[in-house]
C-alpha cells in the first residue's frame, strides 16, 4: 500500500474533509442543543464521531504505520480499517441527508445549512475512503498473482 503514489495525497484529502465536516457538524449539533429542548439529532453526533475518528485514528494509522513500521502493519487489518471506516461515512451521511429538510424549508436556519454542507463533503468522504479501499484491495491482488521469484530455469541432464 506504500508504493501507490495516490495513497499519500487521498490520505490527506480525507484529513482535511474530515476537519471541514468535523467544523461544520460540531456548528449543527451545537446549534440544534442550544436553540431547542431536546437533543441534536443521532445521525448529527455520528458524523461527528465520523470525523473524529478519522482525523484521529483512522488516517493517522493509515499513513503512519506502512511509513514507520511496516512489519507492524497487517494488510489485511489496513483494508478492514479503510473499509470499516468507508461504512461509517457511507452511513453517516445518509442518515444526515435524511434528517434534513426540504432545500425551501431550509433558507431560515443556519445549522440547516451547515448540515447539508456536512452531509455533501460526508458524500466526498465516503468516495475517497471507497477508492482508498478499491485501491489497497487491487494492490492485494496484484501483489498475491505476481510471481515472488524468477522460476528456476529448465535444467537439462548431462549427457
Amino acid at each position: 500500500m506504500a508504493g501507490n503514489a495516490l495513497v499519500l495525497p487521498v490520505r490527506i484529502a480525507q484529513a482535511v474533509l474530515a476537519i471541514i465536516v468535523l467544523g461544520l457538524i460540531a456548528n449543527t449539533v451545537s446549534w440544534i442543543n442550544g436553540h431547542t429542548l431536546g437533543h441534536s439529532w443521532d445521525s448529527a453526533n455520528f458524523l461527528l464521531f465520523c470525523s473524529v475518528w478519522t482525523f484521529f485514528i483512522a488516517v493517522p494509522f493509515l499513513v503512519a504505520m506502512p511509513m514507520f513500521a511496516p512489519q507492524f502493519a497487517p494488510i489485511y487489518a489496513m483494508i478492514a480499517l479503510d473499509a470499516v471506516t468507508m461504512i461509517f461515512w457511507f452511513a453517516g451521511f445518509i442518515a444526515v441527508a435524511a434528517q434534513i429538510y426540504s432545500p425551501s424549508e431550509c433558507t431560515h436556519f443556519n445549522y440547516c445549512r451547515t448540515a447539508q454542507g456536512a452531509a455533501a463533503l460526508g458524500a466526498f468522504e465516503w468516495l475517497l475512503f471507497t477508492g482508498a479501499s478499491a485501491m489497497d484491495i487491487r494492490e492485494v491482488i496484484v501483489s498475491h498473482h505476481s510471481p515472488k521469484s524468477a522460476a528456476p530455469p529448465d535444467l537439462q541432464p548431462a549427457v
